[in-house]
């Protein structure tokens, strides 16, 4: 998506969290583990911030404290609005959902405790927004993957938050779900209600399609951020070359291995500057590799990451 002008909305500043580590020796004492170590990040109003980073990174951690399910250590989250309207957490876990209940028994009760006095005429509302309304009177335990993260997607709807908090809100859904998710993130939580959203996601796809800005975090810490063609562009004297050959030398592409990045067993991916690639395919050549095409490939979001992770690791 193309960057927009926002205003600021929500400021994380140097978010600390530590979690306890038990001993497996009931005489020794356990060790603690840091989730996050000083996170700071800004999120526009009217943004998709999309947080990119491997299992473990601490991006559940983040959205645990912003949906205030835990407390930080230290640091603290700013969010400059006189009338914030809260936030609604999306997740793929089902388990906070009764199975002998239908759907809109379901969320007539979540609208009970958040006190919403036309509780009727909205749960009815959001059940049309999310396309659940014709399924609305099944018991939740015959919905399908899609359709619990739909009822999901309902119950954050209800409140009619500021902020949304989607966390893998599409790991369980097929690619045609996955697909209505996008659309309705783009269509309804942007363009119709104004929000604010800020995804966890591993869908490289996902992330390009609906972010307005990227956030990389790695050990608890923010790496990288900003928009998606700004963190190509600081990628970019790395240039990827994708080469179809017919038979690589072994030692070539181990004496080159930190560049090489092999995709099976007649293409490579060659990480290497436009000056430079000449030389490497001739050398290529002169130790018995056969080059059949040689073409270049814009850097997406998986190699941006890989870029600053191994930056990081260094």
């Amino acid at each position: 998506m193309a960057a927009k002008e926002q205003t600021s909305f929500l400021r994380i500043i140097s978010i600390e969290k530590e979690y306890p580590v038990p001993s497996l020796n009931p005489f020794k004492k356990g060790k603690k583990h840091k989730a996050l170590k000083g996170l700071d990040l800004t999120i526009p109003r009217g943004s998709v911030c999309c947080v990119l980073g491997p299992n473990g990174a601490g991006k559940t951690t983040l959205i645990k404290i912003l949906a205030g399910l835990i407390l930080q250590d230290k640091g603290e989250i700013d969010i400059p609005e006189e009338e914030f309207k809260g936030v609604g957490l999306v997740t793929p876990n089902d388990r906070s959902f009764y199975w002998r209940l239908s759907g809109r028994q379901n969320l007539d009760f979540f609208a009970s405790l958040y006190g919403i006095s036309d509780k009727g005429g909205t749960v009815d509302a959001v059940l049309k927004e999310v396309s659940l309304f014709e399924d609305a009177d099944k018991p939740f335990r015959q919905y399908s993957a899609g359709m619990k993260q739909k009822l999901n997607i309902a119950r954050a709807l209800l409140s009619d938050p500021d902020l949304y908090l989607l966390d893998e809100p599409a790991s369980h859904l097929d690619p045609i779900a996955r697909e209505d998710f996008r659309r309705f993130v783009k269509e309804i939580l942007l363009e119709k209600r104004g929000a604010t959203v800020l995804l966890c996601t591993h869908d490289l796809d996902e992330a390009a399609e609906l972010a307005d800005r990227i956030a990389l975090l790695h050990k608890g810490r923010i790496v990288a951020e900003g928009d998606p063609e700004l963190l190509k562009s600081r990628v970019k004297q790395e240039n990827h070359f994708r080469v179809c050959h017919r038979g690589a030398p072994l030692q070539w592409l181990e004496e080159n291995s930190r560049i090489v990045e092999r995709i099976n067993e007649s293409e490579f991916r060659l990480r290497a500057g436009k000056e430079d690639i000449s030389g490497l395919i001739d050398d290529f050549i002169r130790s018995g590799g056969k080059l059949i095409e040689l073409k270049y490939e814009e850097p997406g979001l998986m190699d941006i990451l890989k870029h600053f992770l191994e930056d990081r690791d260094e």
